[in-house]
């Protein structure tokens, strides 16, 4: 009969390192799964892709003269960019509230973009293995019936957290947009 309690002893621990083994390579794919910065040029003519780049963002952008802005776009329409300027410096400062921007004007924007596939992907596995590892702890937990039910809450709804939190941090992507100024078209400067 001893035998027998000593091998489900030895079964609860290797549950519970099984599932600590799981929560850590989670934690590992979740942190390494870093975003890296994106870089797009596109024309001052294509109105159409900058407004669905750019529509809503918030950004940090630096014009030709070299004067920089942080502001919210507003809209996008042809000819002209809407900007809800917050601040601002350089030679020719634009004055802070909205104001009409030609994206010619424009030579470099910097803006956060989401997709939300990683949240949802990583709030799951997260979710799945701490309710595997407060099962294991609980499985593990002699005289404590009465905290049961905490100590599960807590330990899965503290991974299923993590896994979200994580999931936003991939989501997230940093985009630099360069806006092609009148006579630099990605070629090579000549030597005359």
């Amino acid at each position: 009969m001893q035998l027998a309690w000593q091998a489900a002893g030895i079964c609860q621990s290797w549950r519970r390192i099984i599932a600590l083994s799981q929560c850590v390579w989670l934690l590992m794919a979740g942190s390494a799964l870093g975003a890296g910065t994106q870089v797009l040029s596109v024309s001052p003519s294509e109105t159409k892709q900058l407004r669905k780049l750019l529509k809503g963002k918030r950004v940090d952008a630096i014009l030709a003269d070299g004067s920089t802005l942080v502001g919210r776009v507003k809209k996008v329409q042809d000819g002209f960019v809407v900007v809800d300027i917050q601040q601002n410096a350089g030679p020719n400062e634009a004055k802070s509230g909205l104001r009409e921007i030609p994206p010619d004007r424009i030579a470099t924007v910097h803006f956060t973009r989401h997709k939300g596939k990683w949240r949802a992907v990583l709030t799951s596995l997260f979710s799945v293995g701490g309710l595997f590892l407060g099962a294991s702890i609980i499985g593990d937990c002699e005289g404590c019936e009465d905290g049961e039910p905490l100590v599960l809450a807590v330990i899965w709804g503290g991974m299923t957290i993590l896994g979200y939190v994580l999931g936003i941090k991939k989501d997230r992507k940093a985009v630099t947009l360069l806006i092609e100024q009148a006579g630099t078209s990605g070629e090579a400067p000549s030597s005359e």
